[in-house]
């Protein structure tokens, strides 16, 4: 029988020798890769999968070395033909090869959706989600939204390069509420110039190392790490703070973490942050049919504000609180936020912060709602 070999640069009239490309025989092992005339199986590659090649060309990946030699034998026989080489991203190796895990101090990353990546850390090496392997293709996947993270033996490590989201900080907060021995947090706005001698991007001039003792104060850390991303200046962060709050638990059934602060207006004004008891404040807001905003956005609400909110949340951003004025008439009224807070309460937030005046919130606590 004879075989005939298909390649561009050869003759398919020219007689070669029969080479039975399925039998493991016909291999030759060199380290990762195995070679036959012009194929090469290559399992040098982070999802330890096979890529077939021919003459260098590609072919495709598979799962495991007899399917590479069935793929090299089909090509041969004309099945299949080379083509574009995918590109293997850190996701499709998170996929393919570690998954993820509850355990952060098992974790080597935070996604933007909050999922731990299981690098069994500290065997595994941060890098190993590259492609390449390549502290470069590391900070790009960083920089793509996902935080670096290491915990161990009590101190936790946070290399963050994009704000993080609502559930990248809910992550955050709960490692340091654990973090006993301290933590540190480098933050950094995407990625500055890139050394080509040390194949490493700098940091830019803006970035900050925050280095927290032992058991940190979350709320001031996670306040700082927006205050970052927000462009307060060192000068201003404490007054940034001060007018700010974290709530977490609004409710038995909402275990939540987000920050809350006053708007410049609300400041200027001299207005200050109080708790409205949601369950007593809505019956009589509800009274105000002409601004009232019912169940799922439903009344009187003003275009898609009240699903652009939603969106918003999850942006992790800093939310200016409602203006709640209540006048003499005992009449609840919003100077703005009414489509923040009808969300809020839907969400099952008993508790919600606003802002008023020292004379609203005189009557606030007649009314019974603060």
């Amino acid at each position: 029988m004879k075989i005939y070999r298909i390649a561009e640069d050869i003759d398919l009239d020219e007689e070669v020798e029969e080479i039975d490309l399925t039998n493991s025989n016909s291999w030759e092992r060199d380290n990762y890769r195995w070679h036959c005339g012009d194929y090469t199986i290559d399992n040098d590659n982070p999802t330890e999968q096979f890529e077939v090649y021919f003459n260098k060309k590609y072919i495709d990946i598979v799962d495991s070395f007899d399917e590479a030699m069935s793929l090299a034998e089909d090509h041969k026989n004309g099945y299949v033909d080379v083509q574009e080489k995918k590109e293997i991203t850190p996701y499709d190796i998170i996929e393919s090869k570690f998954g993820y895990t509850n355990d952060p101090k098992k974790a080597g990353y935070i996604m933007a959706d909050g999922r731990l990546v299981n690098l069994n850390r500290p065997h595994i090496d941060h890098r190993a989600v590259a492609a390449d392997g390549s502290t470069k293709s590391m900070q790009e996947f960083i920089a793509d939204g996902n935080i670096r993270l290491s915990f161990q033996n009590g101190y936790a490590f946070f290399d963050i390069k994009v704000q993080p989201t609502y559930a990248q900080k809910n992550v955050i907060r709960s490692i340091l509420e654990e973090a006993s021995d301290g933590a540190e947090i480098s933050i950094d706005n995407g990625l500055s110039e890139y050394d080509e001698r040390r194949e490493t991007y700098h940091g830019s001039d803006k970035a900050e190392l925050k280095r927290l003792e032992s058991y940190p104060d979350v709320s001031s850390a996670l306040g700082e790490i927006n205050a970052f991303y927000n462009g307060v200046k060192h000068s201003q962060l404490s007054r940034y703070l001060s007018n700010s709050v974290w709530h977490k638990v609004f409710s038995s059934n909402v275990l939540s973490d987000l920050q809350f602060v006053l708007s410049p207006s609300s400041a200027s004004a001299g207005h200050k942050m109080v708790y409205i008891d949601v369950n007593k404040f809505d019956p009589l807001f509800s009274k105000e049919t002409d601004f009232y905003i019912g169940k799922g956005g439903s009344g009187n609400s003003i275009g898609n504000r009240y699903d652009r909110f939603k969106e918003f949340l999850e942006e992790g951003i800093p939310i200016e609180v409602s203006q709640v004025s209540i006048n003499e008439d005992m009449q609840i009224g919003f100077g703005n936020g009414r489509h923040r807070y009808a969300v809020l309460r839907d969400m099952g937030f008993d508790r919600i912060p606003v802002s008023m005046s020292d004379e609203s919130i005189e009557r606030a606590k007649e009314l019974g709602v603060l």
